[in-house]
């Protein structure tokens, strides 16, 4: 939930806040993989780029996303698809659907938004 919550101060505009947000649950397992995705992202954005910090976060991204967790790796796809990182959400989704997790129908069902989110009329019409 604190994840979602940083989501959506940082969509209000307050960038920092939303970093200070989810450092508090970045260890977490269950969200370790999208909570350094999302850092990554919101510090790339802020006024002042903090460089040493996304460079330890992409440092980490192989390792964990390979201790990802499936609610991890969903939670992970539906942050970049709300970004528009629609090529990169869609290969985790796929990774998921490809070791037929538990979550396979959430992430289909992932997989038909990013689908219809693509600028491509071809992806769009996959997505029915």
């Amino acid at each position: 939930m604190t994840f979602w919550k940083s989501f959506g101060i940082f969509n209000e505009g307050s960038v920092t806040e939303a970093i200070r947000e989810l450092t508090r649950v970045q260890d977490r397992r269950e969200v370790s993989f999208a909570a350094a995705l999302a850092l990554i992202y919101y510090h790339e954005r802020c006024r002042h780029i903090d460089q040493e910090a996304i460079d330890t976060f992409v440092l980490q991204m192989d390792e964990r996303e390979e201790m990802a967790s499936d609610r991890d790796m969903m939670c992970a796809a539906t942050f970049l698809w709300h970004t528009q990182q629609l090529k990169r959400a869609g290969q985790i989704v796929q990774k998921l659907i490809d070791n037929n997790s538990n979550n396979a129908t959430q992430a289909q069902c992932v997989k038909g938004w990013i689908y219809l989110s693509s600028a491509k009329e071809e992806l769009q019409m996959k997505s029915l």
